[in-house]
């Protein structure tokens, strides 16, 4: 009996055991880094970056194993060998969605500390295992629920420091070869580190070392690049000039039969780097660049000096090109054409990239079809590393010609110009015949023209080139042709002349950024009950004239003097800026100007309020009307700011006039609303009757700023005929209403 009682005891304590044992091994947790490339182990952390650099995947060793876990603690440890700072922001860790591939759109569990580099003064290097170097992921107070769904895994991701300043070609950090190029951040983490609820025994497979994820700080520049520019053009420093190069006048009928229309040239895409102990790689690249069609049209493209030769076998062999048209980003500037660029490597070479070099991506060809100015611009660029990476890039963006007194032209990536009468380079020590042109008409260019003059098309001396103008079409930017060099191509010549002195050739303004006006105020000192009132404007592209108005009270506020700001009187010499004296006591300032020589372009100071207090109550002055146009008589759309030390308010209900005005296929409307105004607001067109063609906006505002569109249809989405339209803006003790012009 004792005996058998033994064995029972013992077959008993055996169960117990194995249970036990079980039981001390119910979940694992598996670590891993996340890399570009599995072959390299090696990875990028890009500046401005947020990636995952780490995935922890839980799952459960017994598939028989019914236990809710919830996870009450999570730790890591970052490392790194800079002895300066992490340049990471921020660690954060996402519960994945279910493709074990991070996204964005995972679910974002909590924010870690921000990360605070501590140096030991000893080595002067961080120090890796004191705990303030550790990072706690916080769960707001309560313990995250564990959901063992085929494999639970959870991201830890970086916020990588965006080391890119407002002067893109300064970096924060060193980009030398000691620089962030040699400096690498990782994590670790041990079993105590996550903490599970309930607490049984946990397994976590760590790396056996710790992968390196390395900074890439550089800022490629891009730029569009002249590469076979002549001693005009070479005048520019980043060699973004294109100037008409004919043949050299040498008698060959090559050369005679050339004219402006028959030129062409290539444009480097190009990038100026050159590091010889970084090799910079490139997977792929894409962008937009775009040109006025009235001067240049796109022939075709050439992969660049970045591809050439690749592996041996040529660029096209393992590089895909696609080159499409877009739409106009602007239906105001139907001129420009903007085609979409993509390059990038074949799939089936994963490993290959492209080296930069001082290389260009691809070689833009272009034909001339008319005379005229042309920027020529690259935008939306994405250029990747080898791991597919964007780098962070900028342009330079240039404008080497004499501008304008005031020098405030539009800056693009290239010019091509092409001038009728630009036959010869000058400022040389002779007239040359090489055919070098300059972009502007000088006493070179009509000397050379006396030689050929009273010439027709069958003499032995004739050349295509001189001949510019006709009686058909005597327009000295009108390339007209009648087979003779007579009064009229003189003519031509001469205005062009005339022009080119003026400065009518100098790069025009042609701003994909809208117009702002920024109003400031100024107290001329503590105890001073004057103030100035400045205005400034940028992003300014051929403003020819311009209406603000103003509305104060009159028993505060007294205008002392009203001048125009220095960028006005530099920029244009003759200008026009009438305000009515009989309104100013009526509490408006109705300003009205027009310049009367050159359009205003860039930037600067537009006017110069003095306004002198009555009363110590703080003034206020609203402005009600801003109407800005170009040389064209049409509408520019104007953005509006305004800041000081007593800040100057737009009128409490302020309308914007429609953009643009007049309007064909839509129209934008913005209105704000004041912060202490909020409440049921209606927006609607109505006809010159009072009739309510359509309601666009019936609901409760907040305050704040709106936009909406009409696309010239009323209610029953039937298109209206032209005329004049009222935009009426009315609710809780407003009624504002603005004038509105359809054209079809």
């Amino acid at each position: 009996m004792l005996k058998h009682r033994s064995g029972y005891r013992a077959l008993l304590l055996m169960s117990i055991l194995c249970c036990f044992v079980q039981s001390q091994a119910q979940y694992v947790w598996k670590f891993e880094y996340v890399l570009n490339n599995a072959s390299s182990k090696w990875r990028h952390l890009a500046s401005g970056d947020t990636t995952a650099i780490a995935s922890f995947k839980f799952s459960r060793t017994d598939e028989n194993d019914t236990t809710t876990y919830y996870l009450k603690g999570f730790r890591l440890w970052p490392i790194t060998n800079s002895s300066t700072e992490w340049f990471i922001d921020e660690l954060r860790l996402y519960m994945d969605r279910g493709d074990e591939k991070f996204s964005l759109d995972d679910s974002l569990i909590s924010y870690g500390l921000e990360l605070e580099l501590q140096i030991d003064p000893l080595r002067g290097l961080p120090v890796q295992s004191d705990s303030v170097n550790s990072v706690s992921f916080d769960f707001g107070g309560d313990s995250l629920l564990i959901v063992d769904v085929d494999k639970q895994m959870m991201f830890v991701v970086a916020v990588v420091h965006n080391w890119r300043d407002e002067n893109p070609e300064n970096l924060e950090i060193d980009t030398t070869a000691t620089g962030p190029y040699g400096k690498w951040f990782s994590i670790k983490v041990f079993k105590e580190d996550i903490t599970v609820s309930p607490d049984v025994h946990n397994i976590i497979t760590i790396p056996d070392s710790a992968e390196k994820f390395f900074y890439q700080a550089l800022n490629l520049p891009v730029t569009i690049r002249n590469g076979f520019a002549s001693s005009a053009e070479d005048d520019s420093t980043r060699l973004n000039m294109f100037y008409p190069t004919f043949r050299p006048i040498n008698g060959t009928t090559a050369s005679k039969n050339q004219r402006i229309d028959d030129l062409s040239f290539d444009a480097d895409v190009f990038i100026p780097v050159k590091n010889d102990s970084i090799e910079l790689g490139i997977k792929s690249a894409s962008f937009q660049f775009g040109f006025d069609n009235r001067i240049l049209e796109y022939e075709s493209v050439e992969l660049g000096s970045l591809w050439n030769d690749l592996w041996g076998l040529g660029a096209g062999y393992y590089v895909i090109t696609s080159v499409t048209q877009v739409d106009l980003f602007d239906e105001d500037h139907p001129e420009y054409t903007i085609f979409q660029y993509n390059v990038e490597i074949n799939e089936e070479r994963t490993a290959e990239y492209g080296t930069v070099d001082s290389s260009s991506i691809i070689r833009l060809k272009f034909n001339v079809v008319g005379p005229g100015i042309s920027p020529i611009f690259i935008q939306n660029i994405d250029i990747r590393d080898r791991w597919g990476i964007q780098y962070h890039t900028y342009q330079h963006l240039q404008n080497y010609a004499n501008v304008e007194a005031g020098g405030n032209s539009e800056r693009y990536d290239a010019w091509a110009k092409y001038i009728l009468g630009d036959f010869t380079y000058s400022g040389g020590a002779e007239i040359s015949t090489a055919g070098i042109g300059d972009a502007r008409v000088s006493w070179e260019d009509v000397s050379l023209f006396a030689n050929y003059l009273w010439l027709s098309s069958a003499s032995a001396n004739w050349y295509k080139r001189f001949d510019i103008g006709s009686p058909d079409s005597p327009i000295p930017s009108v390339l007209s042709l009648d087979d003779t060099t007579n009064f009229y191509d003189l003519m031509i010549l001469g205005i062009n002349y005339q022009r080119s002195i003026s400065g009518v050739f100098n790069q025009k303004i042609t701003t994909r950024e809208t117009c702002q006006l920024e109003i400031y105020q100024e107290n001329e000192n503590l105890s001073s009950d004057l103030s100035i009132i400045r205005v400034f404007m940028k992003n300014v592209q051929d403003m020819a004239s311009a209406h603000l108005c103003w509305r104060f009270n009159s028993t505060q506020l007294q205008v002392q003097s009203i001048t125009a700001g220095d960028w006005v009187r530099n920029t244009t010499e003759t200008q026009l800026m009438l305000v009515p004296d009989g309104l100013l006591s009526k509490g408006i300032i109705d300003l009205n100007f027009v310049a009367l020589s050159n359009s205003l372009n860039g930037e600067g100071q537009f006017v110069e309020i003095a306004l002198r207090k009555k009363t110590t109550i703080d003034m206020e002055l609203f402005l009600e009307e801003i109407d800005v146009r170009n040389s064209q008589g049409k509408q520019i759309e104007v953005r509006y700011f305004s800041g000081g030390d007593d800040l100057i308010v737009p009128e409490e209900y302020f309308l914007l006039n429609n953009y643009p005005n007049p309007f064909n296929a839509s129209t934008k409307i913005a209105y704000s609303i004041a912060a202490d105004k909020p409440g049921n607001y209606i927006v609607d067109i109505r006809d010159i009757l009072g009739n309510t063609i359509i309601t666009l906006e019936n609901r409760y505002h907040r305050s704040g700023k709106y936009v909406l569109y009409w696309n010239g249809k009323n209610q029953l989405d039937q298109p209206v005929s032209s005329g004049m339209y009222f935009l009426k803006l009315h609710g809780k003790s407003v009624n504002k209403t603005k004038k509105i012009m359809l054209l079809r």
